[in-house]
């Protein structure tokens, strides 16, 4: 329990990933100035986020009773980096965009406002997650609660 409630960015990430982008493929799903491939880049882009929502929850789940090990912690840190380049990218586009053509937009700087904020709490979280895997990447290295050490390696050290 105390692993968890330490890891507590780390499922806050996957738990607003998973929210962000399955509402980014209903949205993108209902909205008619989308055309095909802006539909399928924004579906194929969202699906990847949710994949790494997979492979959190998945993560914190099969090692809830142990620290993470150097290739557990770079797992959650590249979906945190992912998270970050998705949101400053789509957080510029979003900006210089103009959405006043947009029927489904009935305020072009409150879409823009509401979007920077889910980009800050993305880079946020995604930010307190990268600290959680390094400070458990780095305790499992200097020997402390990480993945079990064979005994041969044990002999080794």
């Amino acid at each position: 329990m105390a692993r968890l409630v330490r890891r507590w960015p780390v499922v806050a990430l996957a738990a607003w990933n998973a929210f962000v982008f399955t509402t980014r493929i209903r949205n993108v799903s209902d909205d008619p100035q989308a055309t095909g491939v802006t539909k399928a880049w924004a579906i194929a882009l969202a699906s990847l986020m949710l994949a790494g929502v997979v492979l959190l929850v998945g993560l914190v789940y099969h090692v809830r009773s142990r620290g993470f090990s150097p290739v557990e912690a770079r797992v959650v840190q590249a979906v945190a980096a992912l998270t970050v380049v998705v949101w400053v990218y789509r957080g510029v586009e979003i900006a210089i965009a103009d959405y006043s053509d947009n029927p489904t937009i009935s305020s072009p700087t409150a879409f823009k406002v509401v979007h920077l904020v889910l980009g800050v709490i993305s880079i946020a979280l995604s930010v307190l997650s990268w600290r959680v895997a390094e400070r458990e990447r780095a305790e499992g290295v200097a020997g402390g609660p990480g993945p079990p050490v064979s005994p041969v390696r044990q002999a080794v050290r």
